[in-house]
C-alpha cells in the first residue's frame, strides 16, 4: 500500500461520521438495537488494544448475533499467530497508530483498516459508532478485555466492505486472506 494512503487525517473538528452512513443491521440486531454509540460512550477509558506493547489477546474474542463466524475465526487464528510468534499481524493494520506503530484510541472517532480484498490492498475508513442493545451490550463482536475495541473495529471494517452487519455468511479462506495477506505484503514487499 503506498505510504501516502497511510497519511489519512484522523483529527477532525467534530466527531467523525462515516459519509456512507451506518452499517445495515440484521433483523435480529434491529430488534435488539437501542442505539449506535461511540467508543467513549461505551467505555470509560476506551483503547484499541489493551496490552500496549504486547501481543493482542486471541482468547478474548466474543461473537454475538452477527453471522460472520468465519470472519471471527480468522481473526482468532491471526491473533493467535501474532501472540505466538510476536510479529504484528492484526495490530499493524489498524490506524491511527502511535510512534511504536501500535493502534491507538482516536477521540475523533475515525479509524482506518488495511485489508486485502479481491486481490487488492484497500484502506477501509470507518467511524467508531457500534450497535448497542438495551442492556448496554454490543450487538457486534467484541473483546472480553475491558475497554478494548480492536475486534469490533476490525469486524466493522470488513463488514462495511461486505455490505453491513446483515451479513449472509462467510468463507473462512477469503476471510483470513483479507487479514494475513496484508502482513505478507508488508513484510516481503512484493
Amino acid at each position: 500500500m503506498p505510504a501516502i494512503d497511510l497519511r489519512e487525517r484522523f483529527s477532525t473538528l467534530a466527531p467523525f461520521c462515516d459519509p456512507k452512513g451506518l452499517l445495515a443491521l440484521s433483523p435480529k440486531q434491529r430488534a435488539s438495537l437501542v442505539a449506535f454509540r461511540r467508543l467513549a460512550e461505551i467505555a470509560e477509558s476506551p483503547v484499541v488494544v489493551a496490552n500496549s506493547g504486547k501481543s493482542i489477546d486471541c482468547f478474548a474474542i466474543k461473537q454475538t448475533i452477527v453471522s460472520d463466524c468465519s470472519v471471527i475465526a480468522s481473526l482468532t487464528v491471526s491473533a493467535l499467530w501474532e501472540r505466538r510468534f510476536g510479529r504484528k499481524l492484526i495490530s499493524n493494520i489498524i490506524y491511527p497508530q502511535n510512534r511504536h506503530q501500535e493502534p491507538v484510541f482516536n477521540p475523533c472517532g475515525k479509524y482506518m483498516v488495511k485489508l486485502h480484498l479481491n486481490g487488492i490492498l484497500r484502506k477501509v475508513v470507518i467511524d467508531d459508532r457500534l450497535p448497542v442493545g438495551q442492556y448496554g451490550q454490543l450487538l457486534c463482536s467484541y473483546s472480553a478485555n475491558k475497554n478494548e475495541f480492536w475486534v469490533s473495529l476490525l469486524e466493522k471494517a470488513y463488514l462495511k466492505v461486505m455490505g453491513g452487519y446483515d451479513f449472509p455468511g462467510s468463507n473462512s479462506v477469503s476471510d483470513i486472506f483479507a487479514v494475513v495477506f496484508v502482513y505478507i505484503f508488508n513484510t516481503f514487499a512484493f
